[in-house]
């Protein structure tokens, strides 16, 4: 059986989408988390809201408190504070 693992992480990018922050998670199925973040992303403390959960190519929604352990690490480790969207 697979552990859960990140499998992709894209940061906000200036040129092309410099509020968004995706991650990519895999458990049982893959998951594709999208972040929205604060603006300017330089801030201080810059703040995360999950937005939208791709599962199978259903968007599915979650609140912040449902976000899998591992994303949660992966965008507080990135420096970011995880709000409800």
């Amino acid at each position: 059986m697979l552990r859960p693992a990140i499998t992709r992480v894209e940061e906000p990018n200036p040129d092309t989408d410099p509020h968004s922050l995706i991650i990519a998670y895999h458990s049982s199925v893959p998951h594709t988390f999208t972040f929205s973040v604060s603006d300017p992303p330089w801030e201080d403390t810059p703040v995360a809201a999950c937005e939208a959960v791709e599962q199978d190519s259903e968007t599915v929604s979650l609140s912040a408190m449902e976000l899998p352990e591992e994303v949660r690490d992966e965008v507080e480790s990135r420096g970011y504070t995880i709000r409800e969207a």
